[in-house]
Order: structure tokens, then sequence, then C-alpha cells
């Protein structure tokens, strides 16, 4: 016992080292990721690693090769974002899930992801609005090359993604669902949250700074310059949502329901159930924009609030 104690102690204060071992975890887990995915799903839809690869490529996606990509997409994230983190946590940390935020569920925690659900929701016409602000941006005459290049991979993603969620029926919706809301959603938030935050706010001593950083990884994991501020920002508003409440189940509710709703609203669009479409810009983006920061800095508080409140009743 008394030597488990030394180890953790060292591991305390030694937290740039634990995040170097977490990066050399995470690489190795993108590589058998990439691996599995390949050797589990060419053989089942017969496809050969170039034909693949040419598909990619090209854009030219058909619709028997959306079951290939969602299952690729499945295997690929389950190994990099639930396989990866947990063995590092108890192989290499020796720790158990509840010390990164794992715990039972109030009835104060359900109030606040009831919050949480409707924040994320009203933070939807600003994040919209980000996006159209960092695709707005231009680059220097002597990088417009880089721009091109950025631009073609950015529409090349924006296909693949359009593709897969372009669901042919209620089932491949509901997989959809578990596959780029349910698994995203517990795997980047344990990873990018409960890993690197934790680890971040140990080193760096600033609540603030450590929050920001992570989220600015957590964007730029996704290698899409032009989504990386909406994306950065949301990876903030988890990340306060993590600290305030130190409930990784909080953050993993908002990832999920901000991949999830999106989901709903294109499907439900092409089902020709709304007139909403979350792929156009209305003409009034900037109105909802400011209607949305006022909403969400409210929900923010009374959140802010409820984990107080919480937290003085669990001390008398």
């Amino acid at each position: 016992m008394i030597e488990e104690e030394k180890l953790e102690l060292a591991r305390e204060n030694d937290p740039w080292k634990d995040l170097l071992i977490l990066l050399l975890f995470g690489l190795a887990g993108f590589f058998v990721a990439q691996f599995l995915a390949y050797i589990i799903v060419l053989p089942l839809f017969d496809f050969k690693a170039y034909e693949l690869a040419k598909v990619m490529s090209s854009s030219e996606f058909g619709s028997e090769n959306r079951n290939a990509f969602l299952l690729m997409q499945a295997v690929s994230s389950t190994t990099l974002f639930l396989i990866t983190p947990l063995a590092y946590i108890y192989l290499y940390e020796r720790k158990k899930l509840k010390n990164y935020g794992f715990k039972k569920t109030s009835n104060n925690d359900i109030r606040i992801l009831g919050l949480t659900l409707i924040l994320v929701v009203c933070y939807m016409p600003l994040s919209r609005y980000l996006v159209y602000l960092n695709e707005t941006i231009t680059f220097p005459e002597p990088l417009k090359d880089l721009e091109i290049l950025l631009r073609s991979t950015e529409d090349q993603l924006r296909k693949l993604t359009e593709f897969l969620i372009d669901f042919e029926s209620t089932g491949q919706f509901l997989i959809g669902i578990v596959i780029i809301a349910l698994i995203p959603g517990i795997g980047e938030e344990l990873f990018f949250r409960g890993l690197i935050q934790n680890k971040l706010l140990k080193s760096i001593k600033n609540v603030h700074i450590s929050i920001w950083l992570c989220a600015f990884l957590f964007s730029a994991f996704h290698l899409q310059f032009y989504g990386l501020i909406p994306r950065m920002f949301l990876g903030a508003l988890f990340g306060y949502l993590y600290y305030w409440t130190k409930n990784i189940a909080v953050p993993i509710f908002a990832h999920f329901v901000n991949n999830a709703f999106t989901l709903l609203m294109v499907y439900i669009y092409s089902l020709g159930i709304t007139d909403v479409d979350l792929e156009s810009k209305p003409d009034f983006m900037i109105e909802f924009a400011i209607i949305s920061i006022l909403i969400v800095v409210i929900l923010l508080y009374i959140i802010r609030k409820e984990v107080k409140t919480s937290i003085l009743k669990h001390n008398t």
C-alpha cells in the first residue's frame, strides 16, 4: 500500500511525463485503430485496400459503401477513444474510472443534465455563426496555395460527412446515432476532458488556459482548419462543464446531444418533416447568434449556481 501511494505521489508531481505517455498511447491507438478498421471492414465488404483509397480520394461515394465507412468509423473510434484511454488508465496509471469523474448520478446531476440539454441546443445558432466566420478566413497571397489545399481537404471531408449522414432508413439513422454520436461522445470526452484536461490543469495550474488549450487540441485533432474555431469553442464549453461539475457524464451527455441533435435535424429534413436545413446559411444568422450567446451565458450561470448549491448541501 505504501509503495502504491509513493507511485501515485510521483505521478502527481510529474504530469508532463503523464502527458507524454498518454500521447504515446494515443499514437499507438491511432495506428492500431486504422489497422483494425481495415482488416475487419475490407473482408466483410469484399474491398481491396487500393479500392477503398480510390473511393476516398475521388469523393465518389456509392450508397453501397456507406455501411463499410460507418463500420470503419465505429472500429477506429472505439479503439482510439475507448480502448486506448482505458488501457492508459488501467495499465499505466492503475486507477479506477471514478478518479476521472465517473460517479453515481444524483437528483441534482439530473437537473444539471436537463439544463445541459437546453444549453447545447441553444448554443447551436452561435456555433453555426462561428462556422460561417471560420469559413470566411482568407490567407495572404504568399499562402494562397496552402489555403487552396486546406479548402480542398475541407470539401473532401464535408462530402464524406454528408455521405455518411445521408441515411436511407430509420435503422441506418439509429446505427449512425451510436457510431457518430454515442461512441465519440463517451470516448472523446474521456480522452480529452477526463485525461488531457486534467493533466494540463495539474501542469499549468491555470483553469482557463488548461481548458482552452485542451479545447484547441480537441479541435486540431479533427484536422479541419475551417472548423477549428467552432469546434474549439464547443470543446471549451465541454471543458467548463466538466471542471465545474467534476462529473464526466455531463460533457459526455453534452457531446452526445450536440452530435445526435445535428443528425436528427439532418435526417428529418431529408424526410421533409422540417424546413430547417442546418447546412444552409440563414440571412439573420447574426441575430440568432446574439440571442444564442445571451441564453448560453444565462444557462452557464444557472448550471454553475446549481453545482455550488449541490456542493453546499453535500458539505452540510
